[in-house]
C-alpha cells in the first residue's frame, strides 16, 4: 500500500509524507498548505482504541452536551490528498471498535484500488 501511495503522490506531483512519522510542527505545515503533499496512513486496527476512531469527547456549551474534537489524521485527510490504509478490518472482535469501523466505512467514499 505504502508503494501504491508514493506512486499516486508523484502522479499530481505532490510531496509524499507518511502520517506516522509526523511531528505537531509538521502537522501544523500540512494544514496550512495542504495541496503540496500527499497524505499516507497505515493504520492496523487489532491496536486501536475505538476513541482512535471517533476522536476526544470535549465539553460543549456549558456542559450541556459533548461533541467530538477531530484527531489530526482525520483533519489532514480532509484537506489534504492521500491513502488512510485500515488493515486487519476482518479481525477486529471488540463490537464497538467495529460499530466505529462501521460508521467510518459507510460515511466516507471507498475506493478499489486496481
Amino acid at each position: 500500500m505504502r508503494e501504491h501511495a508514493e506512486k499516486k503522490a508523484k502522479q499530481p506531483s505532490k510531496q509524499f509524507v507518511d502520517f506516522d512519522t509526523l511531528t505537531s510542527e509538521d502537522i501544523e505545515r500540512l494544514t496550512e498548505s495542504p495541496d503540496k503533499y500527499y497524505l499516507f496512513a497505515d493504520k492496523r486496527l487489532t491496536g486501536l482504541d475505538p476513541i482512535d476512531l471517533s476522536g476526544l469527547p470535549r465539553l460543549v456549551n456549558g456542559s450541556q452536551y459533548v461533541m467530538f474534537l477531530p484527531l489530526a489524521l482525520a483533519k489532514l485527510l480532509s484537506k489534504t490528498a492521500g491513502l488512510l490504509f485500515l488493515d486487519e478490518f476482518l479481525n477486529e472482535s471488540r463490537q464497538i471498535c467495529f460499530q466505529q469501523l462501521t460508521k467510518l466505512y459507510v460515511t466516507t467514499r471507498s475506493a478499489i484500488l486496481p
